[in-house]
């Protein structure tokens, strides 16, 4: 597959690694469903033109989907799986040992990378719609996924501190100021939402820039002089580039991904049957990889670390009690 941009570099140019990986978790999750429906082409799942019923049978197959794959479930080390496990039977000597079929990693490795990829589009379409009640879903399924990916991950501490904070810690007040400011919108029009520490992280590049272009020796008065005008300045060499025909540099591509690269990718994995489940087969790049990315924690330790991150979260800070506060005003 040919995609422009796409080098490895995932900071250096974002946006087309994103939409590189938006056009693989697409073209999975079709296949996905042919090997579930026994289909061999997208075009063979038909659906009835009448409303309600095409409606109905768009969340049937939905439905299984989710159900056969493990959408939205946490299956923990230790914990038995959403299907059975496969026995073989081999004769050592005159004994007949029975056991578990050796694991498809190249069907872990798929199943694994649709689940990261469902949960990162998940997380990208709740801050274009300013979603809060899926923020508050996604931190907490963010937990064992960051936990799964490192026991020193600071993003599975920052998770729970927002999950405490918003459900337990924080005044009905505070907690709609939290949500209501966690995301922005400063173009208008439905879904051009973004993260407010976004918006801040591109003020604070901005300013930035313009400290660096004070040379050296600059003054701190200089700079808070500077840094203070940072937005003002931006949109007027914007309005300045706009009115000379200077296009913006941009990472997006002006067309999406063509047509021929999603076939490409389609027969690829129509040849490689990764949803197929086929004994032994290895997957070179990620030897012994999981179908899910929580296999390798169990329950009790997502407790005790939860339990550890969670007290000393909550050292030296106290809840008001509203009653308590109402009492102490009528007096």
């Amino acid at each position: 597959m040919q995609v422009i941009g796409v080098d490895g570099n995932v900071k250096k140019n974002f946006r087309a690694h994103f939409n590189f990986l938006q056009m693989v978790i697409r073209i999975f999750i079709e296949e996905q469903a042919l090997e579930l429906f026994n289909l061999t082409d997208m075009n063979d799942l038909s659906l009835t033109p009448d409303g309600k019923e095409r409606e109905a049978k768009t969340w049937e197959i939905l439905n299984k989907i989710i159900t056969n794959y493990g959408y939205g479930n946490i299956v923990l080390k230790g914990e038995p799986p959403i299907h059975n496990v496969p026995m073989t039977a081999t004769m050592q000597g005159n004994r007949l040992i029975i056991g578990p079929q050796e694991e498809d990693e190249v069907f872990n490795y798929a199943s694994q990378l649709c689940l990261w990829g469902i949960q990162l589009l998940q997380m990208h379409d709740t801050s274009k719609e300013g979603d809060q009640e899926r923020l508050i879903v996604n931190s907490k399924y963010n937990i064992p996924f960051f936990l799964g990916h490192s026991a020193l991950s600071k993003y599975f501490v920052e998770c729970i501190d927002f999950v405490l904070k918003i459900e337990y810690l924080l005044s009905p007040l505070s907690r709609a100021v939290v949500l209501d400011t966690a995301f922005v919108n400063s173009k208008g029009g439905v879904g051009q939402c973004v993260e407010s520490d976004l918006r801040q992280e591109h003020a604070v590049c901005n300013q930035k820039t313009l400290i660096k272009q004070l040379g050296a020796n600059k003054s701190p008065k200089a700079m808070e002089r500077a840094t203070g005008s940072a937005d003002a300045i931006c949109n007027a060499v914007m309005d300045i580039n706009k009115s000379l025909g200077i296009k913006e540099k941009s990472h997006r591509h002006s067309s999406s991904s063509s047509e021929e690269a999603l076939n490409r990718g389609r027969e690829v994995l129509r040849k490689l049957h990764p949803f197929r489940k086929c004994p032994g087969r290895k997957c070179q790049g990620f030897p012994g990889v999981k179908p899910n990315p929580f296999c390798k924690i169990s329950r009790q330790l997502l407790l005790d670390k939860i339990m550890k991150v969670t007290t000393r979260l909550r050292q030296g800070i106290t809840v008001p009690n509203p009653d308590s506060e109402s009492e102490s005003d009528t007096d």
